[in-house]
């Protein structure tokens, strides 16, 4: 493991992130397949279903919005225009010539009162007074025309006069057709002609002639009245009023109104169609979602982004959630269902892979709640992550299947309980207390759907879950059982490789229940030759004494082959089964190398490879952690005293002895992993050996207590 190796592997797992080309094509496959299945899960916020009602129908669905709008309410508006319109008085237009009809239709009724005033001898009155009657217009009283024919020329110019200041003055005023004006005129011709200086007689005949004369100086314009009414409509601002995204708009059975056509038509469920900007921002969000997906399993989880199904399973979790989240929008029970979804997900990611990409699952999930649903809710989308984070962190093995379950269970259902609660709160909203205990409910449902969906996809994708490495240490194992009762010694020293192992694969962060249920496996292959093992021996004869160094040594390495071959009769995971070589490398059995090469003929030349173990070498840090714990706990069982210097010394040697040969060229390891894993070892192993001071007080009470349990005084 070279200094240069360590630096030029870290430059290919920068480059692997910036550089597409580095991504094999099934992983880049897979990452657009994601992408479009999310897109395809969103499609309905970019075409949203449309709706086919009209006024008056009765809507068969709940509607809610599936975007925010400013609307136009269409009725109210309009109601408004039509006050405003009719505010607006009828329109009139001028009649051409109304003031010089007026005078010409007087000056014609003294011209022929004129032409008829000289009496002829033998012509009374009263025929002339017909006379006049039929050559004017005007239907004028007896009293009038006998005084228009009675009175001398002077005193009509004063009357012809009077008329035509009474009538000039009225018709001066709007007097407009079909309405009160002209009578209203009248009245003020009488007002007006009690002002002028002429006999009884002359001031009735002014008055009438000039009442019976004037007439509509407007006529209504019907067109002008119109075009009025309409600039008063227009005048009017339309009301305009605002839904938010995820508003119910309307329920079932409810009847359909104008309203809500209007609220239909501003969201775009009347003839809907693709927004294609908001459609390529969408498509973008979610390729730059995966890439970076993809890129923390690569930097934080190489091990994982290796492993295809894995990945697989991470991208099926998300595009499933985010599936449940659109279709359940429209659900009254909506948030919760948001929830339980998302913390089932971060837990089924942590149980399956690793509890960072659990959390990592709901710093995505958040913004895809805000995508999935039409509210662009920020409060569910704090509470989404906040709720994924928490679930992912608590759902860790501890204890028991039963004991992980129910304390994951109670934690998730009070955490998304209270979470909804803070949040709502937060954002001054309404809090609905049966939505928060439907989310305590949704809570424990998803820590019991995790745990199913773990036991489901175990087998199928062949996944190496907490749980199932809890289970695979667990001493009653079968196997283990067999190992304990056939090489008790064996079996010891695999349970100090697996706590030292433990202890130095979570001091650089690596995964110690793997790295301690691997140490518990690698040696399983002693069982069907445990003699042969000089832990096992107890002090009794060697068997090796009697065999060549050769036999001896194919002996020894043959417990790898053994244990791979029970590895794969009890079906142990590859992971663990992987283990059993690689935990042992390559590495020279010294031993019988010297003791061949003492027997050996003076001119015989001994393989190094006839004493080697088959290998391969360590792939990954778990094994490259048991290999070094398997070799210091065997050297440090022959200490005489293990004191932490010789400790010290003993793990460093043999760690650097082990670096010297190449053994851990293949496994990730960087030296400063390494330097970590030997302080690790050392600390353990001095743990182990501690030998702990009784002090003469100590001593003494100690003694006392003895003595008291036998009835018998410390004097005695």
């Amino acid at each position: 493991m070279p200094q240069v190796k360590r630096q030029a592997s870290d430059r290919s797992s920068v480059s692997g992130l910036l550089s597409l080309k580095e991504l094999p094509l099934r992983r880049l496959l897979l990452a657009t397949i994601t992408v479009g299945l999310l897109f395809f899960s969103l499609w309905a916020r970019v075409l949203p279903p449309g709706v086919d009602w009209q006024p008056a129908d009765t809507a068969d669905r709940t509607i809610k919005a599936p975007r925010s709008a400013v609307y136009t309410a269409t009725e109210a508006t309009n109601e408004l225009r039509d006050e405003a319109a009719d505010r607006v008085d009828r329109q009139y237009s001028p009649v051409a010539d109304a003031e010089d009809g007026v005078r010409r239709v007087i000056n014609e009724v003294f011209s022929r009162a004129q032409e008829i005033h000289q009496p002829s001898t033998d012509q009374p009155t009263t025929d002339r007074m017909a006379a006049l009657r039929k050559h004017i217009v005007l239907d004028l009283s007896e009293a009038t025309l006998r005084t228009l024919l009675e009175k001398p020329p002077a005193a009509l110019d004063q009357i012809k006069a009077a008329t035509q200041e009474l009538a000039s003055t009225q018709m001066l005023e709007r007097l407009r057709k079909g309405t009160d004006d002209l009578s209203e005129a009248r009245r003020r011709i009488v007002e007006q002609a009690q002002q002028l200086n002429l006999t009884p007689a002359a001031t009735q005949a002014a008055t009438e002639i000039a009442q019976l004369t004037i007439k509509p100086n407007l006529v209504f314009d019907s067109e002008l009245t119109e075009q009025e009414r309409a600039a008063a409509r227009q005048a009017v601002e339309p009301i305009e009023r605002t839904i938010q995204a995820g508003e119910i708009i309307i329920t079932e059975g409810e009847t359909v109104t104008s309203h809500h056509m209007d609220m239909f038509r501003a969201v775009g469920l009347v003839n809907p169609v693709v927004d294609y900007s908001q459609a390529l921002g969408i498509l973008t969000l979610l390729a730059v979602i995966v890439a970076i997906m993809w890129a923390f399993a690569l930097r934080f989880t190489p091990e994982i982004y290796e492993d295809m199904r894995q990945m697989a399973l991470f991208s099926v979790v998300v595009i499933a959630a985010t599936l449940i989240f659109r279709i359940s929008q429209q659900s009254s029970y909506f948030e919760a269902i948001v929830l339980a979804t998302a913390t089932a997900g971060c837990m089924v990611i942590a149980l399956a892979t690793r509890p960072v990409l659990g959390s990592f699952l709901a710093l995505l999930l958040g913004p895809l709640v805000g995508l999935a649903t039409p509210s662009n809710d920020v409060r569910l989308v704090a509470a989404t992550i906040i709720c994924g984070l928490f679930a992912a962190n608590v759902s860790t093995i501890r204890g028991s299947w039963t004991r992980t379950i129910t304390r994951a269970a109670v934690m998730v259902a009070v955490g998304n309980a209270l979470v909804l609660v803070i949040a709502t709160a937060a954002f001054d909203l309404t809090q609905q207390w049966h939505i928060a205990g439907a989310t305590a409910v949704g809570g424990v449902a998803a820590a019991l759907l995790s745990v199913g969906v773990i036991v489901v996809l175990e087998g199928p994708l062949q996944l190496l879950t907490d749980l199932r490495l809890m289970e695979l240490s667990n001493p009653n194992e079968p196997i283990l059982r067999q190992l304990r009762r056939e090489a008790p010694a064996s079996y010891q020293s695999s349970i100090m490789v697996a706590n030292l192992a433990e202890q130095a694969a979570e001091a650089i962060g690596a995964n110690s229940l793997l790295a301690h249920t691997a140490a518990m496996y690698h040696d399983i292959g002693k069982i069907k030759r445990p003699y042969f093992f000089v832990e096992n021996q107890f002090g009794g004869d060697n068997p090796h004494d009697k065999l060549s160094p050769h036999l001896s040594a194919l002996i020894i390495t043959a417990h790898v082959k053994d244990a791979l071959q029970l590895a794969e009769e009890i079906g142990l995971p590859q992971p663990i089964a992987d283990a059993i070589p690689q935990s042992h490398g390559t590495y020279l059995i010294k031993y019988f190398y010297e003791k061949a090469c003492d027997q050996a003929e003076e001119d015989e030349e001994v393989s190094k490879e006839a004493f080697r173990y088959p290998g391969p070498r360590p792939q990954t840090k778990e094994n490259a952690i048991v290999m070094l714990a398997d070799i210091v706990e065997a050297a440090a069982r022959t200490l005489d005293e293990p004191t932490p210097t010789k400790v010290q010394a003993l793990v460093n040697r043999l760690v650097d002895g082990k670096i010297e040969e190449g053994q851990l060229d293949e496994c990730p390891l960087t030296f400063a992993e390494v330097d970590k894993v030997k302080e690790s070892l050392i600390d353990s192993l001095n743990t182990m050996f501690h030998q702990r001071i009784k002090y003469p007080d100590q001593i003494e009470r100690d003694a006392e207590e003895v003595a008291k349990a036998y009835g018998q005084s410390t004097n005695s």
